[in-house]
């Protein structure tokens, strides 16, 4: 914020804001380095921590945080989770979105279809710089419906969270950006934050 933002905002006085901040953990976020490497690593390595964390993001399932559990143990000792309202989640605001927007890379090819859907849409969400959230969800419900519709009540509501990540990142890729917010999941519920244009709008999501 203090270098990389401040010359790109003009200044350090336009960087120390909460839009400073937003543009910083964008930067971050699309950075290469050694930490973030190895929290995908241990991901890679270790399938009972990787089934934990993407259930997490994706479906709002909690997993108690319990010290003497070997696996929860060993994530919070490499610093990817911490204990919050009794539950195991990840460490900090990057790290959740770091994995999730693991997880959507690591998506089936045939997942490639909702995308697409968006970047057909995209010019129809922006007006005037402002993101139109509502037309976004309306017409996420149209395309998701067509593709998957057919596929049952339980696929949806296991895998609505994803293909709704995944119809949004190309829509706000390049000027937005998101975040869960992570402790109400212990409260059945998933809040998504965007951010564009200035603007931060919040979806909730019921488990």
């Amino acid at each position: 914020m203090d270098e990389k933002v401040s010359r790109e905002k003009g200044g350090k006085s336009e960087a120390w804001t909460p839009d400073g901040f937003e543009e910083a953990e964008k930067m971050l976020l699309s950075e290469k380095n050694t930490l973030f490497e190895s929290l995908i690593g241990k991901v890679i390595n270790y399938p009972e921590l990787d089934k934990m964390l993407r259930e997490h993001i994706f479906n709002g399932k909690g997993t108690a945080y319990v010290a003497s559990n070997p696996m929860i143990d060993l994530a919070a000792m490499f610093g990817i989770i911490k204990k919050a309202n009794g539950l195991a989640v990840p460490a900090n605001r990057i790290f959740d979105t770091l994995l999730s927007d693991y997880y959507l890379s690591m998506s089936k090819m045939t997942d490639v279809e909702i995308c697409a859907a968006a970047l057909e849409d995209k010019n129809r969400f922006i007006d005037g710089g402002r993101l139109n959230m509502q037309l976004v969800m309306e017409r996420f419900v149209e395309h998701f419906t067509d593709l998957y519709g057919h596929l049952g009540e339980k696929f949806i509501e296991e895998e609505g969270r994803k293909y709704f990540l995944l119809y949004l990142k190309p829509i706000i890729n390049g000027t937005g950006n998101y975040s869960m917010e992570a402790v109400t999941r212990s409260q059945s519920r998933t809040d998504l934050m965007v951010y564009y244009g200035g603007e931060k709008i919040l979806i909730e999501a019921v488990v």
